[in-house]
């Protein structure tokens, strides 16, 4: 959104936000996460923004629910995404 290319990927990587925001808290490395998830830790000054009002913000738009036509697979996924709908309310 902002025309920068992706880094090469090195160092700590997690696949929790969580963990991610921190370790950067913690002083171990820098996170590229929501500021919405880390709006506790930025507003106790454990995090910083360096990019606000610098960068455009990047808006969430959705995940997307992908699965193998797998039949033996596919009465537990076709479940979990009428489950996942319901909650939602979104319409087939």
């Amino acid at each position: 959104a902002n025309g920068l290319e992706s880094p090469a990927l090195h160092g700590m990587r997690f696949d929790r936000s969580f963990l991610a925001l921190a370790t950067a808290a913690e002083g171990l490395g820098v996170a590229l996460e929501s500021t919405l998830l880390a709006e506790r830790e930025l507003a106790a000054g454990r995090l910083v923004a360096p990019l606000a009002e610098r960068a455009a913000n990047i808006r969430y738009v959705g995940h997307r629910l992908v699965f193998p036509r797998a039949p033996r697979q596919h009465a537990a996924v076709r479940a979990f995404a009428d489950w996942i709908k319901s909650e939602l309310r979104v319409s087939a």
